[in-house]
């Protein structure tokens, strides 16, 4: 297998996750490897699930046509063929698409933790300092 530098995207991803560990016992390994296949990151839940979380750039999705279409919102046969050999190894794929991550601003780790913790299907509160918290939102 090649050697790959982690994205900006897929680090930022990674460190919101490490941080996740105390609140929510979630053990988050960068770069990973199971089943022969390369997992961006490697995701293990108190409840037992293990989960291949993907950070999806767009070299993942369909060019856009035109702006008004969503058609480039449709992953490319090699991610979706990814995505299918993750779940056939007994691992729950979880994409990170880059244009729901980039749409959170970059300095509130509260908000991108917050959509983890939906992505991942984190039931319990999150709480913060300063007495904020959060509660499960399903992602529509």
């Amino acid at each position: 297998r090649r050697p790959s530098k982690p994205s900006g995207r897929h680090e930022a991803v990674s460190k919101i996750l490490e941080g996740m560990r105390a609140q929510h016992g979630v053990v988050a390994t960068a770069q990973d490897e199971h089943g022969g296949l390369a997992v961006d990151v490697f995701v293990e839940l108190p409840d037992g699930r293990e989960i291949a979380v993907e950070v999806d750039g767009p070299s993942h999705y369909c060019a856009a046509a035109d702006a008004d279409d969503d058609a480039w919102k449709r992953p490319l046969g090699h991610t979706l063929l990814k995505r299918r050999l993750l779940a056939a190894t007994g691992l729950e794929p979880v994409s990170v698409p880059y244009f729901e991550w980039d749409r959170i601003p970059h300095w509130s780790s509260m908000e991108r933790e917050r959509y983890l913790q939906r992505k991942l299907g984190i039931r319990e509160t999150l709480e913060y300092d300063g007495g904020d918290w959060s509660a499960f939102k399903p992602i529509e």
